[in-house]
């Protein structure tokens, strides 16, 4: 129980809050108790705004997100990429080595969980980007395989 003191146009009240709900409340005033209706207002919830300021990339500079050249192309068949943000923890393959369509080339784990990461073509390693302990983004160039 909790106990205020209010004055109210020069007048004292002694208040006790007996018990308090999401939506009534029991309380003393001056000895005498009442059964109180708690309405609660609406509150205005104010998102924040993010402004972001563009990125500008000129043909011989890098991405500020990645250590890709700038107008590097994610969807060519022998780039494998970064499905979503992670951390490599374990490559399967080296330079040189021969892999086939669908083969699991490294585990990244994403979200408290393992992913196999596959080849999107078959043909040869010509390039590991990443190293395990690597966190990645989103888009990060992972091996590089020639058809």
């Amino acid at each position: 129980m909790k106990k205020y003191s209010f004055v109210i146009n020069d007048n004292q009240y002694t208040v006790l809050v007996k018990r308090v709900s999401d939506v009534n409340a029991k309380v003393e005033v001056n000895g005498i108790e009442y059964d109180v209706k708690i309405i609660k207002e609406k509150s205005e919830i104010k998102t924040p705004i993010i402004k972001e300021n563009p990125v500008v990339v000129d043909a011989g500079s890098r991405s500020p997100m990645t250590d890709h050249p700038a107008g590097f192309d994610i969807k060519k068949p022998g780039n494998i990429v970064a499905p979503l943000p992670g951390l490599i923890t374990k490559i399967s393959v080296e330079v040189g080595d021969q892999v086939k369509t669908g083969q699991v080339v490294l585990i990244m784990e994403a979200m408290k969980m393992e992913n196999e990461i596959q080849s999107t073509v078959s043909g040869e390693v010509t390039e590991i980007k990443v190293k395990p302990g690597d966190n990645v983004l989103e888009g990060d160039l992972l091996i590089k395989v020639g058809e």
